[in-house]
């Protein structure tokens, strides 16, 4: 499973910089291991986890209120 979700993590990000060079991916990659870049991504993976926790308890809240048999 763990092999299945790398692959599907490099075909999404292989599709998302498809239409960008060598250069490019190379200034990126540069880019990304700049201290103030790795703080940058750090917050807004915080605040990304935060978002998605948020929506998942209400969807939780939700659910809890809803009959077994109650369509969703």
């Amino acid at each position: 499973m763990r092999a299945t979700i790398k692959a599907n993590a490099l075909a999404s990000s292989a599709y998302t910089y498809q239409a960008f060079s060598d250069a490019e991916i190379e200034a990126y990659a540069e880019a990304l291991e700049h201290p103030t870049m790795q703080e940058v991504y750090a917050l807004m993976n915080a605040v990304q986890f935060e978002i998605m926790a948020n929506r998942y308890e209400a969807v939780a809240q939700r659910l809890a209120g809803m009959q077994p048999s109650q369509d969703l």
